[in-house]
């Protein structure tokens, strides 16, 4: 909707003005003394912030508690060890719809080839704000003939995999990423990596998966919003000038934002190793996750996976989303989704489905596949 649009271009707009000068602030300074009563918090300290949102529908429906299953090419983006397990040549792609009809859209796609004793992957994250109408002091209604008449934010993230077995137990993998955000008169660069570890106990049918995302140094918004060239011509008294001066905004670094992960998987009913009893047709896999984001609370994560004779599965999650802080109940953070699992070729061609609640923004909706060669 419309307002969903208007509120992501205001957010967005706040994002890049606020790392500048304060151009349109009051010539008074004036100090903001500070509130005993509200604990210090870093949420919106971090540039890439789409890159916390997560992909493939099956990751989402089981509200990210992904980081121990690192199962397919949707692990290179929770935990890049579960690459090790690629049998062969795969690639998968995911759409994810978020808040209803906000226009904001987030999509992954990426290949993976084994190696040797480990395997390669590369892979793609797109971020858009979708087409929203521009308008300027001259011009508030829009179409600015010097400007044009929509805007677009874009995040993307290019993601380069590398993983292998260490033990027969315990698998290893790294990313390096290259990823940029903003629009086309201002925007920002980053170099980043992910490191990430997957580790089956033997106890327990438990699985240890432990991952840090986005470490990475600090960038600047660059581009025409940020960089000026005071004209020879414009008679300023604090720059008399006969001549052109370039100038620019001072705006302020922002750093990645860096994730820890730590999951737990315990296959309950179907492998041999199962916790309560082994069965070729059921399969229950209880998940439990600790997220730790350096410009958020930590979030706790439950949820559950039932497969049907490996063909059919349903899941369902809850992520505790810190309701004393936000107006949220119960039910935002809730997620559910179901998958078919579709024999092809002698290989393997999954469909997946996830729908999300978060309000007041709304409800988000993913779909993903992935096939094996």
């Amino acid at each position: 909707m419309r307002n969903h649009r208007t509120a992501a271009l205001a957010i967005l707009a706040a994002a890049v003005l606020a790392t500048t000068t304060p151009a349109l602030a009051q010539r008074e300074p004036r100090t903001l003394g500070a509130d005993p009563t509200v604990g210090v918090t870093r949420v919106a300290t971090r540039g890439l912030n789409f890159l916390e949102l997560g992909v493939g529908a099956r990751a989402l429906a089981l509200g990210g508690a992904y980081t121990a299953s690192a199962e397919g090419l949707f692990s290179l983006y929770w935990n890049a060890a579960g690459l090790a397990d690629l049998e062969g040549i795969s690639a998968a792609a995911s759409y994810q719809d978020l808040y209803e009809n906000s226009g904001l859209t987030n999509a992954f796609i990426a290949v993976g080839v084994p190696i040797g004793a480990g395997a390669f992957g590369v892979s793609l994250t797109r971020f858009s704000s979708g087409e929203i109408q521009r308008t300027t002091e001259r011009f508030p209604d829009g179409n600015d003939p010097s400007f044009g008449s929509t805007v677009e934010w874009i995040g993307s993230a290019v993601g380069v995999h590398y993983a292998r077995r260490i033990t027969d137990r315990l698998s290893f993998g790294v990313t390096g990423k290259l990823a940029e955000e903003g629009l086309d008169f201002a925007h920002a660069r980053w170099v980043g990596a992910d490191v990430g570890t997957v580790f089956r106990t033997g106890l327990l049918a438990t699985t240890l998966g432990i991952a840090v995302s986005n470490l990475g140094g600090r960038s600047r918004m660059e581009g025409s919003a940020i960089e000026r060239v005071l004209a020879s011509n414009v008679r300023d008294p604090l720059f008399p000038t006969t001549r052109e001066l370039p100038a620019s905004f001072k705006t302020q670094g922002l750093q990645m934002p860096t994730i820890f992960r730590f999951g737990l998987r315990t296959d309950l009913v179907g492998a041999a190793e199962s916790l309560l009893a082994p069965n070729p047709s059921h399969s229950i896999v209880l998940l439990s996750e600790l997220n730790d984001a350096i410009d958020g609370p930590i979030t706790p994560v439950l949820a559950v996976e039932y497969g049907f004779r490996n063909l059919v599965f349903l899941r369902g999650s809850k992520r505790w989303i810190r309701e004393d802080r936000a107006p949220f109940d119960f039910g935002d953070g809730v997620a559910a989704g179901a998958g078919l699992r579709l024999p092809a070729f002698g290989r393997a061609l999954w469909l997946d489905y996830a729908f999300q609640t978060l309000e007041p923004l709304g409800s988000s909706q993913t779909v993903s596949l992935e096939f094996s060669f």
